[in-house]
Parts: structure tokens; sequence; C-alpha cells
């Protein structure tokens, strides 16, 4: 498989640990598959405290879960993150109000190159808290294809 030289740097806007610890080692571990031995892209995560995310949640604020993932889209922008991706179902809700004010692409909710189409933002690969999109095309425009796999 031929090695990239020059990957996309991923900011991830993680709202859970649990999530956002899963979304890292995932994107780590299937680096080195594509990337060779112990290469991965370079990635950023910022989250503020899940307390914020939940007190918004609760309210049925999806207005506020934006603003709270628009301040994290902001800081990896910052950082220098090519793109961004979100590890979590339920903030995925507030995407129509982020995406159009957002910084950076959001290919892993927004649109799948790979299926050319627009994807529900809350799908998820049945019976898994895995993530449900692979990376692939990491020195180039990310894309996305289903993966199934066993956490």
């Amino acid at each position: 498989m031929p090695k990239h030289t020059s990957p996309k740097h991923i900011g991830i806007v993680a709202c859970s640990a649990e999530g956002a610890a899963l979304c890292y080692r995932t994107i780590c571990v299937e680096g080195a598959a594509l990337l060779g031995p112990h290469a991965h892209p370079e990635v950023s995560m910022h989250t503020p405290s899940l307390a914020d995310y939940m007190a918004q949640i609760h309210r049925g604020n999806w207005p506020g879960v934006g603003e709270l993932m628009l301040a994290s889209a902001d800081k990896l922008a910052k950082a220098g993150a090519d793109f961004l991706i979100c590890p979590d179902n339920t903030i995925h809700q507030s995407l129509p109000f982020v995406v159009p004010r957002s910084p950076l692409p959001w290919p892993s909710g927004a649109i799948s190159p790979l299926f050319g189409r627009p994807l529900s933002p809350w799908s998820r690969t049945p019976k898994t808290k895995c993530l449900p999109w692979r990376v692939t095309g990491l020195s180039m425009a990310p894309s996305f294809r289903p993966v199934a796999t066993a956490c």
C-alpha cells in the first residue's frame, strides 16, 4: 500500500471522554495501517466540560450545543486542523447550526465524498460504539467509508 507523506491534520470536536478517547485511538491505529508503522495524522482535540454540553442538551438547546461546538472548531482551526470530526452521536444533532458558520469542513457528518451525498449526521455502525466512518485519503481531501469493527 502506498505511504502518504503529508496527511491532513484532524481536529476532534469532543464531547465525552469515552468517545474522544476512542476516536483518537482509532485514528492512530488506522493511521499506522495506512501510513506505516508508528505513523498517524496530526491530531488536535478540544472539548469543553461535559457538564457544559449536558446543561444545553437537557434543555433541548441545540443551538447552544452548536455554540460549544463552534468554540471548539475555532480553537482547532487556530491549532492548524484541516477538517473536523465529532465522535458523538448526540451533539451531531447541532450540525445544522454549526456547519454554515464553521471555520473548517465537517466531512464526517456533512458530506461523504465517497458516497457523493449527504449522510445522516447521527448514523452509526449498528451495535457498536466505534466510529461509523474510517478516514481514508489522508494526504488529500479526506473521505470516509463505513467500517464494522468490534470494540
